[in-house]
């Protein structure tokens, strides 16, 4: 959260806001499923600079931000990024329960 940023306007927020991901989504009018949700990693990630995009008909996208910037070159299906996709994937999931509608 931003909440110390908010409370104390001169902390660094590259210090102070810890999230390693940001949680974007496109609801496309349909909050319970989204079209698609992705992660976009911040200057705090652990795991790089990807952005990684599930799409609601069950497929997926992972763009290496630091090397394609235009998110041109899909890494999500080479054999080498099984792992990372298998891990953003349940962290995405993760994040989404955080933000899931009410009924």
């Amino acid at each position: 959260s931003f909440y110390d940023l908010i409370k104390d306007p001169n902390a660094n927020p590259n210090t102070t806001h810890k999230r390693e991901f940001i949680l974007e989504q496109n609801t496309a009018g349909r909050l319970q499923d989204p079209a698609w949700k992705a992660l976009r990693a911040t200057e705090a990630s652990t795991l790089g600079n990807y952005r990684f995009i599930a799409y609601g008909v069950g497929t997926f996208a992972l763009y290496d931000l630091s090397n394609d910037p235009t998110q041109s070159n899909n890494l999500a299906y080479l054999a080498e990024y099984e792992s990372l996709v298998a891990k953003l994937n349940g962290i995405l999931e993760e994040e989404s329960k955080e933000f899931q509608p009410t009924p």
